[in-house]
């Protein structure tokens, strides 16, 4: 959310300056740090759902051994 909310404001700090949107840059800064907010969530996602399939494989073995070392 701060990420998207930094882009905002960047952008329209941008425009208030006069910079049209063809001008290289005008967004540079903020749309680097959309994206990589955005892959933050896809990994947070990622992970969340992998956390959850391990809690799921320990929850479904309980009681058994985890390793037949």
């Amino acid at each position: 959310m701060l990420a998207v909310t930094a882009h905002i404001v960047l952008f329209r700090g941008a425009r208030r300056r006069g910079f049209g949107p063809n001008v290289q840059g005008r967004g540079g800064l903020s749309a680097v740090c959309v994206v990589i907010a955005g892959l933050m969530v896809v990994l947070s996602a990622a992970v969340t759902v992998m956390t959850h399939a391990d809690a799921a494989e320990t929850a479904a073995n309980l009681g058994k051994p985890m390793c037949e070392g």
